[in-house]
């Protein structure tokens, strides 16, 4: 592990098979800061070529917008075409169980990100491949881009088999989880632009993730399709399939006695509430619902969604216009 020129001095010293993982943070990968020699030069062209070609898995963690030291582009580590080598940027902004990005030095005592740093190294030091090594930094190092890969065939949810009941449009409010198993179906509105379904669950697990001390809460997301606007009738029974998210990540949920944690508190940053993110498909002349399916022994937890648009916002902003408001 290095923070600032230290995940250079790491870097240099691949290829080594005496090194099972580098962490790099807040790391100057791209460009040094400060051209001091020619001898810089000449190590980070070694290290580019050892970005590319050693198979230890690297990890950069970085900054972003809050690091006034190393500008972003910096911090990224460079594509490489084999994808059986392990390579991640994560940024601290993005970084799962922490608040808020953090700065240069900020970095190497930011409770929220040396916890976790700290939980991959134990965990490294056990590791006997690469591919665990992986799983072990994706597991505590990682920002909800990283997904398990679609499963060829994926899970279908019957409603012929399934008592189900039909939600009206607007926000998915689940509360007071009262039933062991239920399913809630929520239209999907038509708009002409892209969009997206954004949900998050409290207490529970959804696919792989999960606080570290969930419920017994088990929520699925399924997207269904049919011809017709009638889903209560047998005859027009929507098709769901299980839908692969393009985000699922854990966000922090403070207690509301404990409005920030505190490292002397004894809070656990693995605590919070799943966020499940998928985008829609074209829908074509298809009527279609977002399958929400649960399964609990206790009356714990939550779910909420809506539908957002999948569009940047941009706002123009002038100087005038900054004086004036």
């Amino acid at each position: 592990m290095g923070h600032s020129m230290g995940g250079i001095v790491a870097t240099s010293l691949l290829p080594s098979p005496d090194i099972s993982a580098v962490v790099s943070m807040s790391t100057p990968h791209q460009i040094p800061p400060a051209r001091f020699d020619r001898r810089i030069a000449a190590i980070y062209e070694h290290n580019q070529a050892a970005l590319i070609t050693a198979d230890t898995p690297i990890l950069s963690l970085c900054g972003g917008a809050t690091d006034l030291m190393v500008p972003s582009e910096f911090c990224i580590l460079p594509e490489i075409a084999n994808g059986n080598v392990y390579r991640r940027t994560i940024f601290s902004s993005a970084l799962e169980g922490c608040w808020t990005g953090v700065g240069h030095q900020v970095m190497v005592w930011c409770h929220q990100v040396r916890w976790r740093v700290a939980r991959a190294a134990l965990e490294l030091g056990v590791a006997s491949s690469s591919v665990e090594r992986a799983f072990i930094l994706d597991r505590w190092l990682r920002d909800g881009r990283t997904l398990s890969p679609t499963p060829v065939h994926p899970v279908r949810l019957d409603l012929s088999q399934e008592s189900y009941t039909v939600l009206p449009s607007g926000p998915l409010v689940l509360r007071n989880l009262r039933k062991s198993r239920a399913v809630y179906l929520t239209p999907v509105p038509e708009a002409n632009h892209p969009i997206r379904f954004v949900a998050y669950v409290s207490e529970g697990a959804v696919l792989s993730m999960a606080p570290h001390h969930p419920s017994s809460l088990s929520v699925a997301f399924y997207l269904c399709s049919s011809s017709t606007n009638a889903p209560h009738e047998p005859l027009s029974r929507p098709a769901c399939e299980e839908w692969h998210p393009i985000t699922l990540k854990l966000i922090p949920n403070a207690p509301p006695e404990r409005p920030f944690p505190l490292p002397h508190e004894g809070v656990d940053e693995s605590e919070g509430v799943v966020v499940f993110e998928a985008a829609l498909p074209e829908g074509g002349d298809k009527h279609r619902w977002v399958a929400v399916a649960y399964a609990t022994n206790e009356q714990r937890g939550w779910v909420i969604g809506d539908f957002v648009q999948d569009e940047p916002i941009v706002r123009k902003v002038s100087v005038h216009g900054t004086l004036l408001f």
